[in-house]
């Protein structure tokens, strides 16, 4: 009996043992894997729908990118831009704001040190601020979501013909936050104006434009004004 004990427990040893030099083998090969191949398998694993390997495959690059060529490099900037957005995407939101608050600093210190380089990336900038305040919605941070909110639209102003998704999207997130944080008189401009944006680009038969109508719609029924809510309501 003891014998078969003793047998058992050496059993369970090994297979730990076992389990353990697999965890080392894997974790090696993925220390060794080049910054191509990690960025090749995030790739298919994007296309594959798997959006948490694809976060996974990115961060383990983002380092040996860092190590290559530097924070400030196309390369880092890009695949860390990438992953504030998947990590959004996946609602990892703390994730998103470490990833998307590095980026917004790198940013800000290209701009002091290399202006042409920022000029060339300001699109990438602003969508940062766009996706950070984004996160800060979704967490209730709502005067930092305002901040970055106002800020991307500005930017996105200075631009011509930067209106399109991206600032409506931006728009219909800023009106949500001065919903959340209740002023309601800036909301209600704020949407009417994404209204009149959205009908611009997409036409009055849109899904965006119906949607838009409809979030108009719910905003007037909390602020207990049925007939407005009931007009836009019908358009959505």
């Amino acid at each position: 009996m003891m014998r078969m004990e003793i047998f058992r427990w050496t059993n369970r040893v090994l297979k730990s043992g076992l389990i353990l030099f697999l965890a080392m083998i894997i974790t090696h090969s993925l220390a060794s894997q080049s910054i191509p191949k990690l960025l090749s398998n995030a790739e298919v694993a994007y296309e594959k729908g798997d959006y948490e390997k694809c976060v996974f495959y990115m961060e383990k690059a983002l380092p040996k990118i860092k190590n290559k060529y530097g924070v400030y490099s196309e390369q880092y900037l890009t695949v860390i831009s990438s992953l504030t957005e998947m990590t959004l995407f996946i609602k990892d939101f703390d994730k998103a704001i470490i990833y998307g608050s590095e980026l917004k600093v790198i940013f800000e210190l290209i701009r002091e040190i290399d202006p042409p380089t920022f000029e060339n990336n300001k699109i990438t900038y602003i969508s940062c601020l766009s996706v950070l305040a984004k996160c800060y919605l979704l967490t209730g941070q709502y005067k930092k979501a305002k901040v970055l909110s106002l800020e991307s639209l500005r930017l996105q102003e200075a631009i011509p013909g930067a209106k399109g998704e991206m600032y409506t999207t931006t728009l219909g997130n800023l009106a949500v936050i001065y919903q959340s944080l209740c002023e309601v008189e800036k909301a209600d401009s704020t949407y009417k104006e994404l209204l009149i944006i959205t009908e611009e680009l997409t036409g009055t038969a849109s899904y965006e434009y119906m949607s838009t109508c409809s979030n108009i719609g719910g905003f007037y029924q909390m602020q207990n004004n049925y007939d407005q809510a009931e007009f836009y309501l019908k358009k959505s």
